[in-house]
């Protein structure tokens, strides 16, 4: 018997969403995987948070909009995913999209990350960005951004 995915949320009092209704789609999206998470955990974070954490843990010195820890290689999978809520808005602008949107597919690249797809080259990239796709459009979609607050964020 495969047990039900933790799924844990982590904001901020400038970005704050609706967990039950993210979850959801997150376990919608674990079903269409068709894989065993034990535990996904997605915490959001600012650009300079992200940026620290692109430092300390990838020694890369650049903004990201994501990253993704996976704890075991194998099922049932343990994965963070470190979503900068400020570049997912400006992505969403730039992309003529939506923040939940763009926050799907990030979580969705995540998860694509766990299970051993990789974006390294071109053909990788449009191998993943077709599986992101197809996972986002065969989910129900819930409100779930609650609030956005970009003029409170402190860096740092």
């Amino acid at each position: 018997m495969i047990k039900k995915t933790k799924i844990e949320i982590y904001t901020d009092l400038n970005f704050i969403v609706l967990k039950k209704n993210l979850k959801e789609m997150i376990y919608q999206m674990i079903a269409k995987l068709n894989k065993n998470f034990e535990k996904v955990i997605i915490i959001f974070l600012t650009d300079e948070q992200l940026l620290e954490y692109n430092k300390k843990f990838l020694n890369h010195n650049y903004y990201t909009d994501i990253l993704t820890f996976v704890y075991n290689e194998k099922e049932p999978f343990i994965v963070e995913i470190y979503i900068s809520y400020e570049r997912a808005l400006e992505n969403s602008k730039k992309y003529k999209s939506t923040i939940e949107n763009e926050i799907l597919r990030l979580i969705t690249h995540g998860l694509l990350h766990t299970i051993g797809y990789t974006d390294y080259t071109r053909v990788q990239k449009q191998i993943m960005r077709k599986a992101e796709n197809d996972l986002i459009t065969n989910i129900n979609k819930i409100k779930f951004v609650k609030k956005i607050d970009l003029e409170n964020v402190t860096n740092g």
